[in-house]
């Protein structure tokens, strides 16, 4: 709940790449507010809890 903002906007998303297979590589990108592809986990989250 910590990452959701009053706008439901997820905070603290790395920046979309789709460049590399490679963990190290995601924690140094930028973080984002309300980037889309930061928004799927939550729906996930959300489906598995209602469910």
């Amino acid at each position: 709940m910590n990452y959701i903002g009053k706008n439901e906007d997820v905070r603290w998303v790395c920046e979309g790449a789709n460049k590399k297979n490679d963990r190290q590589y995601y924690p140094g990108r930028k973080r984002i507010t309300g980037d889309m592809h930061g928004q799927a986990p939550v729906l996930w989250c959300a489906h598995v809890l209602l469910n």
